[in-house]
């Protein structure tokens, strides 16, 4: 066998040591890491840098370069398609991971690909005088509540949910403090492009640009992950998001999805429509939906040009391999070759452990002893902790505005039944406190959906 060597941009310890591993002792693969996490996220460098240093690192390697990855947000999903093409590494164009990054364009082929799938949008400039913006937008058929985002955000940062003039002005207020934090390093990288933005998404006023879309939002989530290559498009699972009880923060991620068949078929072939419209080819995507069983709705809420990495761990303990072996396999210009149903579970998920409160301070942590009783007790399990000793849980960063998130346990079991049943023991067996504010764990952690 031999050995391909892959950076990795924006890897971290977990997953360097739970899902790139294991595929690197199976495959052959020799992963390097290009840059942490830390070092490549949006606040903490000056792309243009981040690109520079990029380049010192790879052209001192002393050895065949064979692919370069990654499976984070922006910026660094659009740091790697320059740098594969540059150093002519098998990648998606830089184009077509900017028709999936940038809200506005991504919307407009979506509409033109799958217009079934697709809630009403229009753009919005943060200089636009509130009560005027407000009537264009209901004018052009938005209904509220109504979401504005900005064309290139993170973890849904400087998203708001507007219903009335009065919010709509807040939600300019605040974007305007911020917008920058996105807009500079986007339009930095854009200008490695070959092409321009379609003439509605360029100019003076482009790094002002958000879109305003009507509410999608319904209580059945899931994401199809697939990939693209050689111009075949392959749908390798569909994972549920489920939420805690009347609140908007996720729950777990759950895989294989519970969705009727028929269902997941129509998401499936948007999906494919989506892709090729994008012109996107040689790289992973996920894509995320909302199904609504009253209506027998489906609304895509979001295109993201990579795999999901919370995804990982169920796919290997319910697949055999995790999802990022897809990613490897096309980094070096493999067709990804996929193994489905060899894993050690039925079902398998990864457990967001949230508390909600207004804020606290962490006074204790599970200790090692803790969660490695939990792996002892529950095979397959792994756990991180999100928070340390000291830290007030408003320190936590890209988190939503409902809760703070204690720690990550990704599970798997025979069913769902069991698959709970664990992590309600699992919690108990944790040890989180915290003085001040007021917090509330919930009872129980039995979020289940019968479709």
């Amino acid at each position: 066998m031999s050995v391909k060597n892959i950076f990795v941009l924006g890897n971290d310890s977990f997953n360097d040591r739970h899902n790139l591993r294991p595929i690197s002792a199976g495959y052959g693969y020799n992963f390097h890491n290009l840059f942490w996490f830390d070092e490549v996220r949006v606040e903490n460098r000056n792309v243009e840098e981040t690109l520079t240093e990029a380049r010192r690192r790879l052209e001192c390697f002393d050895d065949s370069i064979d692919g370069l990855l990654t499976f984070y947000d922006f910026p660094a999903s659009l740091i790697a398609p320059i740098l594969c093409e540059e150093f002519s590494l098998p990648s998606p164009s830089l184009e077509a991971v900017v028709k999936c990054e940038h809200k506005l364009w991504s919307r407009t082929l979506q509409r033109e690909a799958a217009p079934e799938v697709v809630p009403t949008f229009a753009p919005l400039q943060l200089d636009e005088q509130p009560e005027r913006a407000w009537q264009r937008l209901t004018d052009e058929g938005l209904t509220p509540p109504v979401w504005i985002k900005p064309v290139k955000g993170v973890l849904g940062q400087l998203a708001f949910q507007i219903d009335s003039i009065e919010t709509l002005t807040d939600a300019i207020e605040q974007a305007e403090e911020k917008i920058d934090y996105f807009s500079e390093p986007l339009a930095a990288l854009m200008k490695h492009m070959p092409v321009e933005l379609p003439e509605p998404y360029r100019g003076k006023d482009s790094k002002r640009l958000f879109i305003a879309e009507n509410d999608i939002s319904v209580p059945h989530a899931c994401t199809a992950e697939g990939y693209r290559f050689e111009g075949m498009t392959q749908i390798h699972g569909v994972v549920d998001s489920f939420r805690y009880p009347d609140c908007p923060a996720f729950h777990r991620l759950q895989y294989p999805s519970k969705l009727p068949e028929d269902v997941q078929q129509r998401m499936v072939d948007a999906s494919i429509r989506v892709i090729e419209r994008i012109g996107f080819d040689g790289g992973a995507f996920n894509i995320e939906f909302f199904w609504d069983p009253d209506t027998e709705e489906s609304s895509l809420l979001e295109f993201n040009p990579r795999i999901s990495q919370s995804h990982s761990p169920q796919f290997q303990m319910v697949d055999g391999d995790a999802n990022m072996k897809i990613i490897a396999d096309l980094a070096v210009g493999n067709e990804p070759r996929l193994v489905r149903g060899q894993g050690e579970f039925e079902v398998a998920a990864k457990f967001m452990l949230r508390c909600f409160a207004n804020d606290a301070l962490v006074t204790r942590t599970p200790g090692d002893a803790e969660i490695e009783a939990v792996m002892q007790r529950f095979p397959g399990a792994k756990v991180k902790l999100d928070v340390h000793l000291g830290q007030q849980l408003s320190e936590q960063r890209h988190i939503d505005s409902y809760s703070w998130q204690l720690a990550t346990i990704y599970m798997g079991a025979k069913n769902e039944e069991a698959l709970l049943s664990q992590f309600n023991q699992a919690v108990e067996m944790l040890d989180f406190r915290l003085r001040g504010g007021e917090i509330e764990l919930p009872d129980r952690h039995d979020v289940m959906l019968e479709y």
